[in-house]
């Protein structure tokens, strides 16, 4: 892709990523986290982060995982207990658990055995 389209592309994203559904961030979200490099990776998931932990609770499941996935893919989310937003990620999902389906817990439960991922 042309680097100016692409920057072009990129910018329109960001500047409207308020105004996009969870569901539409969670898909870009898997593409920066799988396909961007570290600098565009940085600052989606810095523009993202702190407004998912707060509405993280009202969130649909999948839409959920994906994100969290893509966080941790991005490696922009440390699995560890010295993680403030792991911690704080962890019991909104305790929290959250009833409402979760079976394999979505599950699936979390396995993201969340990638202890030392940064």
């Amino acid at each position: 892709m042309d680097s100016m389209l692409k920057q072009a592309m990129i910018d329109h994203i960001e500047d409207n990523l308020n105004d996009l559904t969870y569901e539409i961030k969670a898909e870009l979200a898997i593409l920066y986290a799988s396909k961007m490099d570290k600098t565009y990776k940085s600052i989606f998931f810095s523009k993202l982060r702190d407004k998912f932990i707060k509405e993280i609770k009202y969130l649909k499941e999948e839409t959920l995982y994906k994100i969290l996935w893509a966080m941790i893919k991005a490696e922009e989310l440390k699995i560890s207990d010295d993680s403030p937003e792991w911690i704080l990620i962890k019991d909104i999902l305790k929290q959250k658990s009833k409402e979760l389906s079976p394999k979505v817990i599950a699936d979390i439960l396995l993201l969340s055995t990638l202890e030392g991922v940064t």
